[in-house]
């Protein structure tokens, strides 16, 4: 008999700065809004190789310093692995839709769930995060109630409702 472990969501997003410490945002088409470059990693693939392959160009230089996230995943409330990958301009980066101050990049991009965000580019911008690897973690309460709202939705779409039954 062969098992399979259940396969949780891995993603990779690039956090790149200009000289002004601006951060490169793109912008999705749906819905409407601006985000980190960011990709999926194919199964088997990379956390390095799904950066690579996010095709930001050849205008940035990849800094010294990796987050890893366990996070909720977008909407649906399961969890998901996401490295962020800090990065430098270079020059112009075409594929970035616009360039904003740090601390306004950090509202912009909040639909994306990322824990400890502000934390960890203060921290890096300041020198008090060094190179190397850190891991940010969610409010785990925040995550399980949400987890929990999200099954309550579900639950209750599914029930049918008694007083159409009496029609």
């Amino acid at each position: 008999m062969t098992m399979y472990a259940p396969t949780t969501p891995r993603e990779v997003y690039l956090l790149c700065f200009d000289e002004g410490h601006r951060v490169g945002l793109v912008r999705r088409r749906s819905p409407q809004r601006v985000s980190l470059p960011t990709t999926r990693c194919a199964p088997g693939e990379s956390y390095k190789a799904a950066i690579r392959r996010l095709g930001v160009g050849s205008g940035i230089r990849f800094g010294g310093l990796v987050a890893r996230l366990d996070a909720a995943s977008h909407g649906d409330g399961r969890r998901r692995k996401a490295r962020l990958f800090t990065a430098y301009a270079e020059g112009q980066v075409r594929s970035m839709a616009l360039w904003v101050p740090w601390r306004q990049a950090i509202g912009d991009v909040a639909h994306l769930d990322l824990p400890e965000l502000e934390q960890f580019v203060e921290g890096y911008l300041a020198g008090w995060i060094p190179d190397g690897w850190i891991t940010l973690t969610p409010d785990l309460g925040a995550w399980e109630a949400r987890a929990r709202s999200a099954a309550g939705r579900d639950a209750a779409a599914r029930t049918p409702n008694p007083a159409a039954t009496l029609l």
